[in-house]
Formats: structure tokens, sequence, C-alpha cells
């Protein structure tokens, strides 16, 4: 959808891959099933002030073994998760925005919200390989002021053996662009001639 207001257009678009992905014990690679999961995005104008990421219909039997990275087009890499729901399962529908009040939980259940990227000691994870590479951030507005369209990459990986999950759903990214869209001298008001 775009919205027009003053000076400014607001474009903001929805897409998704809602291929299922599984997400194997470390002992087994550690790799989901699609390693990336990848979203294509065209079409859209102006530059990136917001991005929103939503992980639909997943399942870990140990929240605390996901680590899970967003790639922009440009190579800008977001940590959204590491180390968050120890000692206990993950289930639900996670939503990813800066904009958010709180982040996800060191201990307890990963359950259906909406929270701030969390990685509580991302330096204690092992170096993923093959993984994304480039400069690392853990705020989705690091991505603001970028080209929103071309591929992005979504990386799921389990750090620990012996507990296994799936993402049924897929995944689901929302962009918002805005460029400004005016200018010159401005709007003449209306004329009005009287009636005959």
């Amino acid at each position: 959808r775009v919205l027009v207001q003053g000076a400014v257009q607001t474009q903001v678009v929805s897409r998704a891959n809602l291929t299922p992905l599984t997400i194997p014990a470390s002992g087994t690679r550690g790799a989901a099933s699609l390693y990336p999961s990848q979203i294509t995005v065209s079409g859209m104008t102006g530059q990136l002030a917001r991005v929103r990421v939503t992980l639909t219909g997943l399942t870990h039997t140990f929240g605390g073994d996901l680590d899970v990275w967003l790639v922009s087009p440009q190579g800008q890499v977001v940590w959204l998760l590491s180390d968050a729901g120890n000692g206990t399962n993950a289930s639900g529908t996670l939503t990813f925005d800066d904009s958010a009040p709180g982040v996800w939980p060191a201990e307890g259940p990963l359950r259906t919200g909406t929270n701030q990227p969390t990685a509580y000691d991302p330096d204690s994870d092992p170096v993923v390989t093959p993984g994304p590479s480039g400069s690392v951030s853990f705020r989705l507005s690091s991505l603001n002021g970028q080209d929103p369209n071309g591929v992005w990459s979504l990386y799921i990986w389990d750090d620990a053996e012996g507990d296994t999950g799936r993402l049924d759903v897929g995944w689901r990214l929302e962009l918002t662009a805005t460029q400004r869209v005016c200018c010159g001298r401005a709007a003449l008001p209306p004329t009005l001639s009287p009636i005959p």
C-alpha cells in the first residue's frame, strides 16, 4: 500500500516464503532445511524506514539452541535471536520489530508475540560455516536507508545437540520505504466562479 502525506510518500510491502523448514540438532549439521530461506522483493521505491520479520508456526524443543539471522540484499546482517528461551520449548508465531516494548526472555518459553531482536550471548555461539557474513547488527533499524529491493535471506541454525524443531508456515517480511515526492511551488488555491 502507498500513502502520501505532505512531501513524503510511504510504501508498505509484505512478502512471505511459506515453505516449511525443518531444524535439525547441531550434531546433524544444525542448518535448517532451507539455508538460507529467501524472499525476493522488487518494485519498491524509496529507502527503508522500517523492517519487521515474522516466523510463523515455530516449534522447537529447546528455544535457547536457535540462532536466527536476517541478511539484507546489500549484505547487512541482523541477529534476530540467540540464546533466548533457554530451558524450555518454543512454539507459535514470533515477530521481530525494533518498536516492540520488550525482548524475548533469556529463560522461559518463547511463545507467540512481538519483541525486539534478542541476542543474549552471541559471542559464545559457534562460527557457522557456511553462514551469514558481513557486518552484524542487533537492530533492524540498522537497515534503514537501504534499497529494499533484492534478495532477503533468513538463516536458522541450531547450535547444540539433542533438540530439533520446525518452522511450519515459513516466514514473512514487512518492509516500509519512504521517499520525498514533491517539489516546486505549492499548489494554488482553487478559484471560484459565480454561477450564472
